[in-house]
């Protein structure tokens, strides 16, 4: 596929190297022979991840350093945060083999293709970049000589990583065979008679091949001014700050709606509580004054009963001061009459 070119003040080709460093091991001076998403390790043998943001931010400063570099410069080499080395040259992207440069249509390729060089007829990929990078920086338009990943090799018809090694190697003790896909080092333990088998130089570099940094190109296009940039750069922070102060407010008024939710449900909570205890308080208060009017009635009947029981002591006193009156003056008549 061809596409329109813009005018050869937007457009911006350099070719690259670049060395990483296993984000499992350690292990420095890892090649990345393109944007890859996701590389290999060839000493741990473990995969690590670039992040989008990280190959975004080199192709962007690389970019930054081709547009400010001066006529006589021709390149550049340096890090990038703590991860990657580069060496940079301003140049069109060319053959790896015989350095013969693309033509004018080759340069316009656009997508996944194999190009053909005009000078030794050797095979040049190209590829679109990976759109989480092309999201981070949209100056990026393509890659020349870069690796594919495993799917964009499969795609082109070209053998990929699991096809390598869809063999078996034979234990030379037992004969049995050992999937290639299960090696991971130079000795490999036999499933079948547990001899340790070290395998042949052969054997282990069509495993392991050597890998070295390799020259690969890439395509940029649009404004090259970095004041630009960098204000669609703040223009993109600010908005997304102002994304984050929304969610934040949001996330405040979702907390203030259920505190004082919380609150009014303690409120109806509390009411409850101090509800019933008035409740039981008056209910407490009439027992109280229910045992208090008892009691009154009760020592009001016993005054009661004592004052009758006084008039019954007084009645029986008189009587018998009466009596004895009676008897007296009975006895006194006897005497004298």
């Amino acid at each position: 596929m061809t596409q329109q070119e813009p005018s050869s003040e937007e457009v911006r080709y350099f070719g690259l190297t670049l060395l990483t460093s296993c984000a499992n091991c350690g292990a420095p001076n890892i090649p990345l022979n393109g944007l890859l998403l996701e590389l290999t390790c060839p000493v741990c043998h473990a995969t690590f991840k670039n992040t989008p943001s990280l190959l975004g931010k080199v192709v962007r400063d690389l970019d930054d350093q081709i547009s400010s570099m001066k006529a006589k410069q021709k390149g550049a080499r340096g890090e990038i945060t703590d991860r990657i080395l580069y060496t940079l040259t301003r140049e069109l992207p060319s053959c790896r083999k015989c350095e013969v440069p693309l033509t004018g249509d080759q340069l316009a390729s656009e997508g996944l293709a194999a190009l053909t060089c005009t000078g030794c007829g050797e095979a040049i990929l190209t590829s679109a970049p990976p759109p989480e990078v092309v999201a981070r920086y949209k100056n990026l338009r393509q890659i020349f000589g870069g690796a594919l990943t495993s799917a964009q090799k499969e795609q082109l018809g070209l053998p990929t990583l699991a096809a390598d090694r869809d063999f078996t190697v034979k234990c030379p003790n037992c004969a049995g065979d050992i999937a290639a896909s299960a090696i991971e080092g130079r000795e490999v333990l036999c499933t079948y008679c547990d001899s340790e088998v070290v395998l042949s130089d052969e054997v282990f570099q069509k495993l392991f091949p050597e890998r070295r940094a390799a020259k690969w190109f890439i395509k940029c296009a649009g404004p090259t001014g970095w004041q630009k940039d960098r204000l669609q750069q703040q223009q993109t922070e600010q908005r997304e700050l102002e994304e984050r102060r929304a969610q934040k407010a949001q996330r405040m008024e979702q907390e203030h709606i259920l505190e004082a939710q919380r609150l009014d449900q303690e409120r109806v909570e509390r009411e409850a509580g101090e509800e019933q205890e008035r409740k039981e308080a008056e209910a407490q208060t009439r027992k109280e004054t229910e045992r208090e009017h008892n009691r009154q009635i009760q020592l009001k009947r016993k005054q009661q009963q004592a004052q009758r029981m006084e008039k019954e002591m007084q009645s029986t006193t008189r009587l018998g001061l009466l009596i004895g009156l009676g008897l007296s003056l009975f006895v006194f008549l006897l005497i004298y009459f």
